[in-house]
């Protein structure tokens, strides 16, 4: 599949050699240093991808923002968090009310992370 530079939200390595990529539709995987990309799914979450982590080759959290308009000009904006746990081939989805996943996305362990939005900071611990 070719998929330009331009259509990627975010990428992440965890070694020199495995890495992921999101962009709206696709989750992309390498496993020679990003030389070559090979798609893994497609994403079935609504909303545009803003943020991709994966903690181990098999577990990983995205993070879609969504526009949702409810009568006047301006749209109500949402968040949503998928998470894999099969290296990407499959997302289970929860939805916020509000729009949480513009900041950036630190993970101090495999299962506990931190993500920034304006003024707040939301803590994530998986289950």
């Amino acid at each position: 599949m070719e998929t330009s530079v331009e259509e990627i939200y975010d990428f992440e390595f965890l070694n020199e050699a495995i890495g992921f990529a999101a962009n709206n539709e696709v989750i992309l995987k390498t496993i020679d240093g990003g030389i070559t990309w090979n798609e893994v799914s497609e994403i079935t979450v609504d909303g545009y991808a803003v943020r991709l982590h994966f903690s181990d080759e098999n577990n990983g959290i995205l993070f879609k923002t969504y526009q949702e308009y409810q009568g006047g000009d301006l749209p109500a904006i949402y968040s949503k968090i998928a998470t894999t746990t099969d290296a990407g081939n499959s997302w289970t989805e929860q939805v916020f009310t509000d729009d949480i996943s513009t900041g950036p996305l630190y993970f101090v362990t495999p299962d506990t992370g931190f993500l920034t939005s304006g003024s707040l900071v939301i803590k994530f611990v998986k289950d």
